[in-house]
């Protein structure tokens, strides 16, 4: 007689309709309503005896994972198993299907190695539901030279096979699918020479004066999806970096969460050099006051831009504590009309809590390039 804390979790693995011996069984415990599958504990591990059998012991209650693996045979993944007290949940025969094989080649760009990028491939349900694969995705790192990649021991079916970024070689997921079968080794190849990263300098000044924007962040679109960050331009108002090929392009430029500006779209093509200007039409924006002791040492003043055709906040600015000095820089705003509000706050001392100084100041202001607008505080 077998006894055991907990509760317990058998079955009996089978192939082709016989016991099927060593093979790999991974228990994995997971989340509450198996919440993005998210992992609780490393995975208990053993394998098949003689007879395909298999047997966990000393449970605790909840939700577990099987995944279930063996040379050429097609992995199987078993989600969803519930155990509860001391009980044995018995998982009946549960049978491996003849595996398939498939070999990925990655094809760089001459001169460039593929070794360390990284091959996913994920089970997808295709076409028909009924067909789906019943393994788990699996990752591979390219380890050979000549950038193949063999996988043996896929569930028969359709494939999503991802070669995933690595910031340089492959700024973003390349995607392709292919039907496995067990009788039909599959094959298929990424050429990266159609992918090949672009460099990509954009250079930033003041469309007025010509001269050069330091420090201002430039980031790449594509319609309203954000491509790449080119980080902060230089002395010399450019910003350089790696960027995807693409169509309509555009470099939007911002400082301190503001957005001054965007170039004119552009196209980029694979293994390019190109050169993008912006020159920004855009002013400066100054609180003024009565005079640096109008307000107390712990006064707060916050400050909220909304583009006048925007639906979204541009930013909310707010200073140190204390007096506001009688001229208070904001920062540039991209020319154009915008609602302002500006609460000023100051704390009581009493009970640590914040009252209102003066009512908010709420406004529409122009800004117009290459001048100062400003908004005074009384």
């Amino acid at each position: 007689m077998r006894l055991a804390r907990g509760a317990a979790l058998t079955g009996r693995v089978l192939a082709d309709g016989a016991p099927l011996s060593g093979v790999r069984c991974a228990l994995l415990r997971q989340a509450p309503a198996q919440e993005n599958g998210a992992q609780l504990a490393e995975p208990r591990e053993l394998r098949t005896d003689q007879g395909g059998e298999f047997r966990f012991d000393g449970l605790a209650p909840g939700t577990y994972r099987l995944d279930l693996s063996e040379g050429g045979r097609a992995s199987r993944a078993l989600e969803g198993l519930v155990v509860v007290g001391q009980e044995v949940r018995a998982l009946g025969e549960i049978a491996l299907d003849a595996g398939a094989a498939l070999r990925v080649t990655v094809q760089t760009v001459a001169g460039d190695s593929p070794l360390g990028l990284i091959v996913e491939v994920a089970p997808t349900p295709g076409d028909d539901p009924a067909r789906a694969p019943r393994g788990a995705a699996r990752a591979l790192e390219v380890l050979r030279r000549d950038g193949v990649v063999e996988l043996t021991g896929l569930s028969p079916g359709p494939h999503q096979v991802t070669l995933l970024r690595d910031g340089r070689r492959v700024l973003r997921p390349i995607v392709q699918h292919v039907d496995v079968a067990p009788d039909a080794p599959a094959s298929l190849t990424f050429e990266l020479a159609g992918e090949a990263p672009a460099h990509l300098t954009v250079t930033v000044t003041d469309a007025l004066t010509g001269e050069a924007l330091v420090g201002a962040e430039v980031v790449l679109w594509a319609a309203q999806s954000r491509v790449a960050s080119l980080g902060a331009t230089d002395a010399s108002g450019a910003a350089r970096g790696l960027a995807p090929r693409g169509a309509g392009l555009a470099a939007e430029v911002s400082v301190d969460g503001l957005t001054l500006g965007r170039s004119a779209p552009f196209d980029l093509a694979a293994g390019a050099s190109l050169e993008v200007p912006v020159a920004l039409r855009a002013g400066m924006l100054v609180l003024t006051c009565d005079g640096p002791g109008a307000v107390g040492d712990t006064a707060r003043f916050e400050l909220t831009l909304r583009a006048a055709a925007a639906t979204e906040e541009l930013s909310g600015w707010q200073t140190a504590e204390g007096p506001l000095p009688a001229r208070a820089v904001v920062g540039r705003l991209a020319e154009g009309r915008y609602d302002l509000v500006l609460r000023t706050s100051a704390l009581d001392p009493a009970t640590g809590a914040r009252t209102e100084l003066a009512p908010s100041v709420t406004r529409v202001i122009d800004v117009r390039a290459g001048a100062e607008t400003s908004v005074p505080i009384r």
